[in-house]
């Protein structure tokens, strides 16, 4: 059974509300009794928690995310098991999901698009140098706090999503999770063989649409957008921004390379290419995120999406 608000969990986390619920568990808001600060708790759907393969897996998962430390990815504070259920406890965040951004304003700024994308870059280097691939970035996996400061979310989630623990009796055998407008298409294939290169591809169609409003391919069959992306039908940049340098157009495609050798070797090598086009090159260009507006912050919220 889920916690209800006011309920103390663990004897330690006292939850507050429910936040978002998704394929994986449910987010609520909570405070630590003891140290009194404010978490945000991923509490794993019961039907999920009592599979003792997946829950293992979930910690392994958990601990493997705990490692990594950067202010681009959200932090992991603990990860909880008892009779009230298996629990992640994470930083709560301010502010919103580049996802709620895009569908409020469609597009960005070129500076901003490019600040936002370097501090992504930021978060999959450390994610990468751990040999950690997220398998599932997208918008609605990307938080924007104050300053703006974005954060990676769910490293892991995804991975865990691929497993047999998840996919007995809720999908078919060997059905592809992940989002498949952003998914490199050789992991519409092979979820298991994919490397760092599939994020960055998964970050340069993120790209793309920051820039241009929309993406590259459209559709809800990986493999049919796999097969698309492998024959070349896929928007031009250009033809859309016609006015965007043509070093930045060739840098977005090159990251949306169909084979991953044709993709920037690293988040670092996709980084110098984009740094040129950041506001820090252009002096007197501000970039200003959505809550960085703000003189109050907001109430505290957390991403919805397939991967929660």
């Amino acid at each position: 059974m889920l916690p209800q608000s006011g309920e103390l969990i663990h004897g330690k986390y006292r939850v507050l509300r429910p936040l978002a619920d998704g394929g994986m568990g449910t987010i609520y808001e909570a405070r630590h009794e003891v140290l009194g600060t404010s978490v945000a708790l991923k509490v794993l759907h019961p039907n999920l928690a009592r599979r003792p393969n997946l829950v293992a897996r979930f910690l392994q998962e958990a601990k493997l995310s705990a490692t990594l430390v950067s202010p681009h990815i959200v932090r992991v504070l603990d990860v909880e098991q008892g009779p009230q259920g298996v629990l992640l406890v994470m930083e709560l965040l301010r502010g919103e999901t580049l996802q709620a951004l895009l569908d409020r304003q469609h597009r960005l700024e070129v500076p901003q698009a490019i600040d936002f994308t370097l501090q992504m870059l930021e978060g999959l280097k450390v994610a990468h140098a751990a040999s950690v691939v997220h398998r599932d970035l997208k918008p609605d996996n990307v938080f924007i706090t104050a300053g703006p400061l974005l954060k990676l979310l769910d490293f892991g989630i995804a991975k865990l999503r691929t497993s047999p623990e998840f996919d007995r009796g809720l999908t078919r055998p060997g059905v592809v999770m992940g989002t498949p407008e952003y998914m490199a298409p050789e992991q519409a294939f092979s979820a298991d063989t994919v490397d760092a290169r599939a994020d960055l591809y998964a970050l340069g169609v993120i790209l793309f649409e920051m820039l241009s409003g929309q993406r590259p391919v459209r559709g809800d069959d990986p493999k049919q957008i796999a097969q698309r992306v492998f024959s070349g039908h896929v928007t031009a940049l250009s033809a859309l921004l016609p006015s965007l340098p043509m070093s930045l157009v060739s840098a977005v495609h090159r990251a949306m390379a169909p084979n991953p050798r044709g993709r920037f070797d690293s988040a670092d090598d996709m980084r110098h290419a984009l740094l040129p086009f950041a506001a820090s090159a252009h002096p007197g260009t501000a970039v200003l995120g959505p809550v960085g507006h703000l003189s109050t912050p907001p109430a505290p919220t957390q991403p919805t999406g397939p991967s929660t």
